[in-house]
């Protein structure tokens, strides 16, 4: 039976709403100090110029977003700079403990233009289409046969021309024997690779990986790239522009891509 992960976030919403986003001691409730809280809310400003530096750099250099999707906002740490820098933020999340940490936030910064509400799989309490649709380190906290399902979902909220930044994890770090390690040494890591491709729909792809070291556990799963790509061609995505992640030990990719309708594959 797959774990219930949704109810795992409401319970860390309830208690390390900050820790659950950035897991570092200094965001324990116990250790939060007003210093502590606008060093975490600063890490999310200088993600977010790095974000739209990179989109201008890569895909559009007139790219000014005026309606933001901030898909797994926790407690803000990047709807609140998106608010900053456009005309409506939307953040949704399943914890309703960390959209109300984001709502305080934005109160007391008296930002006005940021909206923060409960999310499910078909995003049913969003109805717009937005110029840039975000999801950074979320995904893979959802079992991967939602998450798909979820991935389509919002690229049906994307507006003609509006760009999407989708971060998936899709498999650990490993060690590879080089050309001078022993035979068997490389013998045993080609047959536990081919046992990994073998079995990876029932085992790798499926079977979380649980983080021991905060009050409620955190799962994280590895996505197909290949299936993400189909679907994401299927959907008439022709361009992409993608950086990778390591989250200790956890390897990711963070894909960038623009909804431009009727676009021709390169000849």
């Amino acid at each position: 039976m797959v774990r219930n992960t949704d109810r795992d976030w409401e319970r860390l919403g309830e208690t390390e709403p900050h820790w659950g986003v950035i897991t570092h001691d200094t965001y324990r409730q116990r250790n939060l100090t007003e210093a502590a809280l606008r060093e975490f809310y600063e890490t999310g400003e200088r993600y977010t110029d790095v974000l739209l530096q990179t989109i201008r750099e890569r895909l559009d250099p007139h790219f000014a977003p005026e309606r933001v999707l901030d898909f797994g906002c926790g407690v803000g740490r990047v709807t609140i700079p998106l608010a900053k820098r456009c005309e409506l933020a939307v953040g949704v999340d399943v914890s309703p403990g960390m959209l109300d940490e984001a709502r305080a936030r934005c109160t007391s910064l008296g930002i006005a233009n940021a909206r923060f509400v409960r999310s499910d799989d078909s995003l049913s309490r969003v109805s717009q289409t937005f110029d840039l649709i975000h999801a950074f380190i979320v995904l893979q906290h959802i079992p991967p046969r939602r998450g798909m399902a979820i991935v389509g979902r919002l690229i049906s909220l994307l507006s003609e021309g509006g760009i999407c930044v989708l971060h998936v994890g899709y498999g650990e770090r490993r060690s590879h024997p080089g050309a001078g390690a022993p035979l068997v040494s490389r013998m045993r890591y080609r047959v536990r690779q081919l046992a990994r491709n073998a079995a990876g729909p029932l085992l790798s792809r499926v079977r979380p990986r649980v983080e021991k070291s905060g009050p409620a556990p955190i799962r994280s799963y590895d996505y197909d790239l290949n299936a993400v790509f189909e679907v994401l061609q299927a959907a008439g995505i022709r361009r992409m522009h993608v950086e990778y992640t390591d989250h200790a030990g956890l390897y990711g990719a963070i894909l960038f891509f623009q909804h431009v309708p009727d676009a021709e594959y390169m000849a």
